[in-house]
């Protein structure tokens, strides 16, 4: 079965070819079914088939309805790509970037935002305030950075968050503030950053920034009054129904033994997809083992190992995952399967293995490490622009994804979320 990914393929070309060249409707129907059964799109052939479609919008809808992450990912940037030369396909799926801007997905997030804002959306600034209380404090940055694209200055939404826990948040609200109101109190994005050795800001820039966030507040008690806020439904951020269970998926451990996402199940997941190269990923794991150190009984933190991937820029290339369907949601996927591999690849994959026990080991790692240098496990969660953070609840429902380093603190406040607060 090692050649059924190239049989596929080599299919998915001759009826993407006849579909595109006769517009037959089964042929099309028939590419769409190719394409949904991979566990990516194929970015060329997939914009080939909605371009060439007559009910586009039907498609999009049902990649966001997959359950499939690099899915609905396609289907957001294919909207918003498409967006000026195709508006109706925006209206028709209106609802769909609608939900998308309060996705537990990051990236769908910023897309969403980034549709609604160059359509001019009238729900653009209640969403992008709905950021305002979520505990990542990236999301709260996207979301001020959407309102003031709104071009109305809802200037006591964004005042609150001068009391921001995280300074860059703060500073942000006061540039903003600045923009607004022509005041200005000396505070400077350029202010919070961080010192590449400590990953700390500078004292005196803290110093300056903390004194002027001060005056900031002074004025903003004294002229709040001042102020009345545009009329705006605030949106509350209901999506528990929307969730998404993950489907369970099997890797090998550091000591050969197989480990199963299902395994941890009643327990919060934090899935970190790292490599070894990834210098981006080093600032992270001091935290990750704290976290792991701290809440044994209620937390497992998961880094999944992406060393020797067949693409270095993480392309996903659309190859099958081995399911049947669309709704077998509860399929184990034994992803590293050495039966079917061939002695070269098995002394490779010993090799891989030693390189990051090595790793692991010189960085004190304590939390479980699993190995997957097929990539297929961090294709299904575009896991491959590092790193990549997934939170899976403790019933194994899909809470979050971000990607760039975290705080201890942001990471802890959503790893709470997830746990409905009982961490």
């Amino acid at each position: 079965m090692k050649n059924r990914p190239k049989i596929i393929i080599a299919a998915g070309i001759i009826i993407a070819v006849g579909a595109l060249c006769f517009g037959s409707t089964i042929q099309h129907r028939l590419l769409v079914t190719l394409v949904m059964r991979q566990s990516a799109p194929n970015q060329e052939v997939a914009e080939a088939m909605l371009d060439s479609s007559s009910e586009p919008d039907r498609v999009l809808h049902r990649m966001w309805n997959s359950g499939k992450i690099p899915f609905r990912t396609f289907a957001l940037e294919y909207l918003k790509s498409r967006a000026n030369r195709n508006p109706n396909l925006i209206a028709n799926l209106e609802s769909t970037v609608i939900d998308a801007a309060l996705d537990p997905d990051m990236s769908a997030r910023e897309l969403a935002l980034g549709i609604l804002a160059e359509q001019k959306h009238p729900r653009l600034a209640e969403l992008a305030i709905a950021q305002f209380d979520d505990p990542d404090p990236l999301i709260r940055l996207m979301g001020i950075q959407n309102l003031k694209r709104n071009g109305i200055p809802f200037v006591p939404d964004v005042a609150r968050l001068l009391n921001d826990s995280e300074l860059q948040v703060a500073s942000s609200a006061a540039s903003t503030l600045r923009a607004w109101t022509g005041h200005d109190f000396g505070a400077r994005m350029r202010m919070t950053v961080r010192d590449s050795n400590t990953d700390e800001i500078q004292p005196e820039n803290k110093a300056a920034l903390i004194a002027s966030l001060e005056s900031w507040k002074q004025w903003w008690q004294t002229n709040s009054d001042a102020f009345t806020e545009p009329v705006a439904t605030k949106t509350r951020k209901e999506v528990s129904d929307k969730w998404l269970r993950v489907r369970d998926f099997s890797l090998e451990d550091l000591s050969g033994e197989r480990v199963s996402l299902g395994d941890f199940r009643g327990k919060v997941v934090l899935i970190n997809f790292w490599a070894t190269w990834c210098t981006a990923c080093l600032a992270e794991i001091p935290s990750l083992i704290a976290l792991q150190d701290e809440c044994p009984d209620q937390l497992v933190v998961l880094g999944v190992s992406l060393d020797g991937r067949p693409d270095e820029h993480g392309h996903a290339h659309g190859e099958s995952d081995g399911h049947a369907s669309e709704s077998d949601g509860d399929h184990l996927e034994d992803e590293e399967n050495h039966e079917h591999m061939t002695a070269g690849e098995e002394a490779k994959h010993r090799e891989i293995r030693k390189k990051v026990a090595r790793f692991v080991k010189s960085k004190g790692i304590t939390y479980r490490v699993v190995l997957n240098p097929s990539g297929t496990i961090g294709a299904r969660f575009n896991g491959h622009e590092l790193p990549t953070n997934v939170i899976i609840d403790s019933n194994g429902y899909f809470r979050r994804r971000f990607i760039g380093n975290h705080s201890k603190k942001s990471l802890r406040a959503m790893i709470r979320e997830a746990a409905g607060d009982k961490i």
